[in-house]
């Protein structure tokens, strides 16, 4: 069985709008967006992990997967904390959500971030930290 979890940061930049996508369009400011996708395979044992954003290298700083534990992705502002000691966490027998947590509460900056993945059980876990929620349509109103 394969699971799938996306995580999505989006970051309003000031100024006339330049980007090509729907909502720097509609709402005529450049929306820059990064976007994540954790996935597992509980037959085959294998994680992967996908980020497109508009930064060079994103990869360095936002993948990490422990094979036989779980992957963990990390964006936004991102906080290599967030996979390292959550990975430790998950070795210790933590949940994912625990084991994410455990950063986020030591972290002055969590509201800057964006974190999620998915263990060795096939149990994934994901949160978005209030600035940077995004609702188009409350923005459209």
């Amino acid at each position: 069985m394969l699971k799938l979890m996306l995580l999505i940061s989006c970051g309003l930049v000031l100024g006339r709008s330049s980007g090509q996508n729907m909502p720097s369009l509609l709402l005529d400011r450049n929306i820059n967006a990064t976007f994540s996708i954790v996935g597992y395979d509980s037959l085959r044992q294998e994680w992967g992990i996908a980020v497109a954003t508009n930064n060079i290298c994103v990869g360095n700083s936002t993948i990490y997967i422990a094979p036989g534990t779980g992957a963990i992705a990390v964006i936004a502002e991102t906080e290599p904390a967030y996979a390292l000691n959550g990975l430790q966490q998950l070795r210790q027998g933590y949940s994912m959500a625990e084991a994410i947590h455990f950063t986020r509460e030591k972290d002055p900056e969590a509201h800057y971030r964006q974190a999620g993945g998915v263990d060795a059980n096939g149990n994934a876990y994901a949160f978005t930290r209030q600035a940077l929620q995004y609702s188009l349509l409350r923005s459209l109103k």
